[in-house]
């Protein structure tokens, strides 16, 4: 997959996100027989998905646990983005036994930064369309804790990079007149061996101290008084 390749299918990415960020969605919660909570996820058709997870579809097979459902709870929301955010706030916070994406430590650390984030900065992060001014704003709303997360971001996992890399990589190849597939097998920069270090660690990149570090620690503190805020900053870690 060449740089070009890449605009065109991030392209189309953003394309499909933005018919499903005008969608009435659903978090729902499936629990047990005695109220344990099994397994919470996102949908435009809860029910379908239900099916899905009941039987299996093209993507995936029945799920093992199903059997063990024994009430739902529905909760919808306006728009994709939102539903999204109060499912990985229910995945960190409320520990479902059955999710794997978005659970355990990594994934809390780095909801725990966006959730701080769009705190400081008054809302989400702006797209890339919103505008210089929007983005500005947002930099320098969120100035203080820039640099002071673990870049969970980068990766997702010690040999696999995510899109974000990948799309520098493509940015780079096409200067050097290279496919991205060649630019993508180079061996890991300095700079990218360190970050993958530090995200193993769960250490902040700027303070090399665990996340989160006094200053995304003083930051958070800010909003104390919010309900959310006992949740996400004095939980105990997970594996």
């Amino acid at each position: 997959m060449d740089g070009d390749e890449f605009e065109r299918r991030l392209a189309v990415h953003r394309a499909c996100r933005a018919v499903l960020e005008g969608r009435r969605t659903a978090v729902y919660r499936l629990f047990d027989v005695e109220g344990v909570l099994l397994y919470v996820g996102v949908s435009v058709d809860p029910r379908k998905r239900f099916h899905g997870h009941r039987y299996g579809n093209g993507r995936s097979k029945p799920k093992e646990w199903w059997p063990q459902v024994a009430s739902t709870r529905i909760e919808w929301f306006d728009s994709r983005s939102r539903a999204e955010l109060a499912e990985s706030f229910a995945v960190v916070t409320e520990r479902p036994r059955h999710n794997k994406a978005k659970s355990g430590e990594a994934a809390a650390r780095w909801f725990r930064h966006r959730w701080l984030e769009e705190r400081l900065g008054g809302g989400p992060r702006p797209e890339p369309d919103a505008g210089t001014d929007a983005w500005r704003a947002w930099v320098e709303s969120t100035a203080v804790i820039r640099g002071h997360e673990v870049p969970f971001g980068l990766w997702w996992s010690p040999h696999r990079p995510c899109g974000w890399l990948m799309a520098e990589r493509a940015e780079t190849a096409r200067k050097h007149g290279r496919t991205l597939p060649e630019h993508a097998a180079w061996p890991l920069r300095a700079g990218e061996l360190t970050r993958l270090t530090r995200h193993r660690h769960g250490h902040c990149e700027r303070c090399r101290a665990p996340y989160p570090c006094a200053v995304v620690r003083a930051a958070a503190a800010r909003f104390a008084d919010d309900p959310q805020y006992v949740l996400l900053w004095d939980r105990p870690a997970t594996s």
